[in-house]
């Protein structure tokens, strides 16, 4: 099942399915990422995920989590998710949604040409638009963010 992940404004990734594991650096999982995530697949559906299973809380991870608010240390690891239906979504919903996390996700990347990377969000945000189905939305999407990740990051991927 095509699904369409959105944290917040800030970032989205398209899957083929609902992904068992979600890559997170540590930092992340400190403060919870999860609980700012929607999964929006193409049946209409909304889930939010979450970790398979609560880290115990113990020194060595309070010591973690310092390092990881300060940059000292920030690993990224994959966090097993499962996913809890929350609600339904029409595809105009999801576009409006999409259009924002786009914009937060062109922000993220260093972009020398700016003009004309903006541009080529708006193309890409009105090909979206003009999309009829949840499955033109996703290719139009993957396309759009396969072309920013070959690109440098200004900060990290991740904002979380």
């Amino acid at each position: 099942m095509l699904c369409i992940e959105l944290y917040e404004a800030k970032w989205c990734a398209v899957h083929d399915e609902l992904p068992r594991s979600m890559n997170a650096t540590l930092q992340s999982v400190a403060r919870r990422f999860w609980e700012k995530c929607l999964v929006y697949a193409e049946d209409g559906a909304v889930w939010r995920p979450r970790p398979a299973a609560e880290r115990p809380f113990s020194f060595f991870s309070f010591v973690r989590r310092i390092l990881a608010e300060t940059g000292l240390y920030n690993p990224t690891c994959p966090i097993p998710m499962l996913y809890e239906q929350v609600g339904q979504c029409t595809l105009a919903d999801l576009k409006g949604k999409l259009s924002a996390a786009l914009w937060g996700v062109w922000d993220t990347y260093y972009i020398v040409e700016q003009e004309l990377e903006i541009n080529a969000l708006n193309d890409r945000l009105a090909q979206i638009d003009r999309a009829e189905s949840f499955q033109e939305v996703a290719r139009i999407t993957r396309a759009f963010l396969s072309s920013l990740y070959g690109l440098t990051p200004l900060l990290v991927r991740w904002k979380f």
